[in-house]
């Protein structure tokens, strides 16, 4: 567990690439109070970051959703598919 003073350093200083890390991390897991800090006040400070926070959301939010299940592809379609599997088959061989 970091010192107060390296958990109020982190605060102060914490860049892209670590608040990157953070947001990722926050749909996982619920982050610490610090590391709660330290990103609030990056994501004031920052003009970048708080779209890629808006983009981790919208990724995890669609990759939770359930896909609906009346898709159907016409035979037409279907036979396109296997011929493209059909041919990257042969291309890897």
């Amino acid at each position: 567990m970091p010192s107060l003073s390296n958990r109020l350093w982190m605060i102060l200083t914490l860049k892209c690439g670590q608040a990157s890390i953070l947001m990722s991390d926050s749909l996982d897991r619920k982050l610490l109070w610090h590391e709660r800090l330290a990103l609030r006040g990056h994501l004031i400070a920052c003009r970048v970051c708080p779209t890629l926070k808006t983009q981790l959301e919208t990724i995890a939010r669609t990759s939770r959703r359930k896909p609906p299940s009346d898709i159907n592809l016409s035979s037409d379609a279907k036979q396109r598919l296997k011929e493209a599997i059909r041919a990257s088959q042969t291309i890897e061989e």
